[in-house]
């Protein structure tokens, strides 16, 4: 009940908070999608929090490159489902690298509703000084350094066309790399199904990433959350939850897109060409339905 209680909390507080930014003072909204256009919350459409989208950081088609650092502070709250205590409050310091390599099949334009990709990802765990201890009675336990896997992602975009919801699938074994995230949780060998939020308004946006590994042993889910600011958004806090406990974490977490990067003139002029073929997709269209006639 209580790990449906932090769920529910978290869930209302970006919400209220997302709904409050999004209020417009008046009916006329053109200037503020304009500048929310300019905005630094919206820069970053290539990834969510560890998963990446099936966007380009330009939004064309083509490949992509995203590097990630996750860097895992601590647990700030949890629970062990076999023992008396009811809280923990410890370090993890646990770094974790990634790198993503997709390719944009898809992009969502007014012709095409969805943007569709393919890739794999990888990811390598650096132990920042404060080993964990499993918690689990497994022998010769050692927790896996690096994990990689093959994902295809789908994504929309939705409300003011400047936030999207992407859902992926990721098969290879990549979810053993979440033993790094808690002492009690030893993954399976398993495929992961994520769900993600990109919401951005005027002045605040919010990453929200559900991730959901198909093994049944631990049946693990892990929530991660991200509220946006005019900066670069690194704070992120996850809840993680198994049938051996539960915890809420305090993650640092920076997504940089590497190719193609960030750079604000190169997706000016890319934007105007992609806006060029439109044009001119559409007058061959016309012809053709012209002499059709």
């Amino acid at each position: 009940m209580k790990k449906i209680i932090i769920i529910f909390f978290l869930l209302i507080l970006s919400l209220i908070n997302i709904v409050n930014a999004a209020a417009p003072a008046s009916t006329v909204k053109i200037v503020e999608e304009e500048k929310l256009k300019d905005s630094d919350l919206n820069k970053n459409i290539a990834g969510l929090v560890l998963f990446p989208t099936a966007h380009r950081q330009d939004d064309m088609k083509g490949p992509a490159i995203d590097f990630t650092l996750t860097n895992i502070v601590g647990e700030l709250y949890g629970k062990r489902k076999k023992t008396a205590a009811t809280e923990y409050t410890s370090p993890i310091l646990m770094s974790i690298v990634t790198f993503s390599a997709k390719w944009s099949l898809l992009t969502d334009t007014g012709n095409i509703p969805v943007a569709l990709s393919a890739g794999s990802i990888f990811s390598l765990a650096l132990d920042l000084g404060n080993k964990i201890n499993s918690e689990l009675d497994y022998k010769n336990y050692s927790r896996p350094s690096t994990a990689t896997g093959l994902f295809i992602n789908t994504s929309k975009k939705i409300i003011n066309k400047q936030s999207r919801i992407t859902l992926g699938y990721v098969t290879g074994g990549y979810s053993k790399i979440f033993a790094n995230f808690a002492p009690y949780y030893y993954p399976e060998k398993a495929d992961i199904v994520y769900l993600g939020l990109d919401l951005n308004t005027k002045k605040r946006g919010m990453y929200l990433e559900i991730i959901k590994p198909t093994e049944t042993l631990q049946n693990p889910l892990l929530i991660n959350m991200n509220f946006k600011f005019r900066k670069l958004p690194i704070i992120v806090f996850s809840y993680l939850t198994t049938k051996s406990g539960n915890s809420l974490l305090g993650i640092v977490n920076i997504r940089i897109p590497l190719y193609p990067p960030f750079d604000d003139a190169v997706a000016e002029k890319q934007k105007k060409k992609k806006e060029e073929d439109e044009k001119f997709e559409k007058l061959q269209r016309m012809i053709k339905e012209i002499e059709l006639k």
